[in-house]
């Protein structure tokens, strides 16, 4: 689903993830079976990653509210 949604594989999402997860030198995600699930560390990066992307939105929507 989340591969589709990206327009990848499967198998080409997956390998991304785990290169992310080497770069970071921490898992993001638990794998139980075929369930995949957040691990605290993923919780947290998921939440830094939102909190940065309101904030890129915010400045981008002060510097074009100068022009």
């Amino acid at each position: 689903r989340a591969a589709d949604c990206l327009h990848l594989t499967q198998p080409g999402l997956s390998k991304r993830i785990r290169s992310l997860e080497d770069g970071l030198r921490v898992e993001l995600f638990d794998r139980i079976g075929r369930r995949t699930v957040l691990t605290e560390a993923g919780r947290d990066a998921a939440w830094r990653l939102i909190e940065s992307a309101d904030a890129l939105h915010d400045k981008f929507v002060q510097l074009y509210a100068n022009i």
